[in-house]
C-alpha cells in the first residue's frame, strides 16, 4: 500500500505540477512543484491512514517521493538546458537576431536529421522515408512525455507559438 502511495503521489505531482506550470520555466515554478507535492503526499498520506497506517507511513510517502521529485527536476531542467545551451552557443557573438536568423543559424533542418536518425538506429522511428512512429511501449513513453512537456500539440506548437512573437523584424 505504501509503495503505491507513494508511485501516485509522485504521478500525481508531477501531473498537477506540469498542469498548474503550463508555459513556464521550470526554475520560476519552484513554488508549484513543492505545492503540487505536498498536497499529494498529504492525500496519499490521508488514505494509508484511513486503512490503518500511521506517522511513520505518512512520512515514509513523503520523504520517499522527495527523490522523484528531484529525478524529476533534473530531467525538466536538462531538457530545458540542452536546447538552451545549444542557442546560447549560436548567440555568443552579442549580434541582435531575428529569430528567423536564429533559425538558420540553428540548422533545423541538419538538426532535426541527426535527430531522426538517431530515433531510427533505436526503433522509435520506422525506417523507411516516412519515418513514422513505431508501435512500441518505448515509443508511446516518449509520445506521453512530448505532450505533458510541451502541451497536447508538442514540440512544433511549442515553436509556433515562439515564431508568433516574432513579428517579422523583432530582435531575440
Amino acid at each position: 500500500m505504501i509503495f503505491a502511495s507513494i508511485l501516485l503521489s509522485a504521478i500525481g505531482t508531477i501531473f498537477l505540477s506540469e498542469t498548474l506550470g503550463r508555459g513556464k520555466v521550470v526554475y520560476t515554478r519552484m513554488t508549484t512543484l513543492v505545492g503540487s507535492c505536498a498536497l499529494c503526499c498529504a492525500a496519499a498520506g490521508y488514505l494509508v491512514t484511513r486503512q490503518g497506517g500511521g506517522a511513520a507511513e505518512v512520512a515514509a510517502i513523503a520523504l520517499s517521493c522527495v527523490p522523484v521529485m528531484g529525478a524529476w527536476l533534473g530531467f525538466r531542467i536538462h531538457v530545458s538546458n540542452s536546447i538552451t545551451l545549444e542557442l546560447a552557443g549560436l548567440l555568443e557573438d552579442g549580434r541582435p537576431r531575428a529569430l528567423r536568423e536564429i533559425a538558420e543559424d540553428y540548422d533545423v533542418n541538419g538538426h532535426t536529421a541527426r535527430r531522426i536518425e538517431i530515433l531510427q538506429a533505436d526503433g522509435y522511428l520506422t525506417q523507411d522515408a516516412d519515418a513514422r512512429v513505431t508501435d512500441t511501449a518505448k515509443s508511446r513513453v516518449i509520445l506521453v512525455l512530448t505532450r505533458v512537456l510541451c502541451g497536447p500539440g508538442g514540440p512544433r506548437a511549442v515553436a509556433d507559438t515562439l515564431r508568433r512573437r516574432d513579428d517579422g523584424d523583432g530582435v531575440v
